[in-house]
């Protein structure tokens, strides 16, 4: 990918270290470099942005002030996103408020008679079958940062596919939908997950399940949600 110097950004009376020090933070920001990645050494940091590589230095010392660099080498560190458990069914839409372009991508919709083997023992409450099962990532910033998969009563559901490929979180799906709100939510969470692997191969290491339940106690939906925790910070 093209990165920009530091005279194609806006010109201010900022020093230029200043200036430098922006411009890779927001690429920082943007996912253009991954999390613990080297930046380029500072000799050709300095011909990008055509100055001394004194300068240079004096903006990476911001970036390790700013905690996106470590502080030994000029490795990144990717600020990790604070994300409340209430979220987890809004996640694009609340992305969006953080300044984050964020979108969902749908990968399966079917129907499936009940729920996986191994969830029956963590659900207090049973879904009743047929179940329509749906999976969907959500992208941040072109970079993957959460896996879900869902399983609702299909007799109850109305389609969502729609929705979710127009990039909606499940949460704004069920809403548009006209699928009141759950009154409660039974949650748990997997420390490792299962080291579950989803897109191109990117660990997700922390698995939070939420089962919805209305006022009459009857299951909703259950969400297994899979994040990125190099990218997520849960707030429970």
């Amino acid at each position: 990918m093209e990165r920009a110097g530091v005279g194609q950004h806006c010109r201010s009376a900022r020093p230029a270290w200043r200036r430098i020090a922006a411009v890779l933070a927001e690429e920082i920001r943007q996912g253009h470099w991954r999390n613990d990645e080297a930046l380029p050494a500072a000799s050709q940091l300095a011909a990008r942005f055509g100055v001394h590589r004194h300068t240079v230095r004096k903006s990476l010392a911001l970036l390790r002030e700013q905690g996106l660099l470590s502080a030994q080498a000029a490795r990144v560190i990717v600020p990790r996103l604070p994300l409340p458990l209430q979220v987890c069914l809004f996640l694009p839409e609340h992305l969006h408020g953080l300044g984050v372009a964020a979108r969902c991508e749908l990968r399966a919709c079917d129907t499936v008679l009940a729920l996986p083997p191994h969830l029956h023992e963590r659900v207090p409450a049973r879904l009743p079958g047929p179940l329509m099962h749906l999976a969907y990532q959500v992208m941040a910033e072109d970079q993957l940062l959460a896996s879900t998969e869902a399983w609702l009563p299909a007799a109850s559901c109305p389609p969502l596919a729609r929705y979710l490929s127009e990039g909606h979180g499940l949460g704004s799906a069920l809403g548009l939908s006209g699928v009141s709100p759950a009154c409660r939510r039974h949650c748990w969470v997997e420390a490792d997950g299962g080291r579950v692997r989803a897109g191109a191969g990117d660990p997700l290491a922390l698995c939070l399940g939420v089962l919805a339940l209305d006022a009459q106690s009857r299951p909703l939906k259950l969400c297994l949600h899979r994040f990125d925790t190099a990218r997520v910070r849960l707030l429970f």
